[in-house]
């Protein structure tokens, strides 16, 4: 099952009540400067960023009016130790499966899973279940137990960037609740 798919289906659980975010501020805001990155109001805005932050970071060719969003992005990165990192990594287990957008290392080798999500609205919100339990998911799948998982959410209109940490109880919590009930709802489906 798809990594996105089980999340929104178990993000709708009752057990998801005790799992909001604690904080719903964000832990660092960045600012950045581009032009008309959502002039034509475009559905496919996050698809777009996600396509010019991967091609921004391996040095390849993108739209140059993401230059600030993916410069920002790099910069809240370093802003949270990361050292190195890769995007749009596959993640593969025996029921799940997805492909996160930021997979990281800090300096002390501990592990950082970002999610980009992208909002043409007029500011950014913390997580929603369903993106806790994504990014949780990812953490399951890769294996290791993260020293950060975290929500980057770009705010293309007002041009800023939010980063939300979730707190590591709340993390902790939804991977081993993924590791019980992924198999379960992969056996009931």
């Amino acid at each position: 099952m798809k990594v996105t798919n089980f999340a929104k289906k178990f993000s709708q659980l009752e057990i998801m009540a005790d799992m909001a975010p604690i904080i719903d501020i964000p832990n660092a805001t960045y600012r950045f400067s581009g032009g008309g990155l959502c002039a034509d109001n475009c559905v496919d805005a996050g698809v777009r960023l996600h396509q010019a932050f991967a091609a921004y970071s391996t040095g390849s060719w993108y739209n140059p009016k993401y230059t600030g969003a993916c410069r920002a992005i790099v910069g809240a990165l370093a802003d949270l130790g990361v050292s190195e990192f890769r995007t749009e990594v596959p993640l593969h287990g025996t029921h799940l499966h997805g492909v996160a957008d930021i997979v990281a290392r800090t300096s002390e080798n501990g592990l950082v899973i970002a999610d980009l999500k992208t909002t043409l609205g007029d500011y950014a919100l913390p997580q929603k279940p369903a993106e806790l339990l994504q990014l949780a998911s990812y953490a399951v799948l890769a294996g290791d137990e993260p020293s950060r998982l975290i929500c980057v959410r770009v705010a293309l209109r007002q041009r800023s960037i939010n980063v939300f940490e979730v707190d590591q109880r709340i993390a902790l919590k939804l991977m081993e609740l993924i590791r019980v009930e992924g198999n379960s709802v992969q056996v009931a489906a």
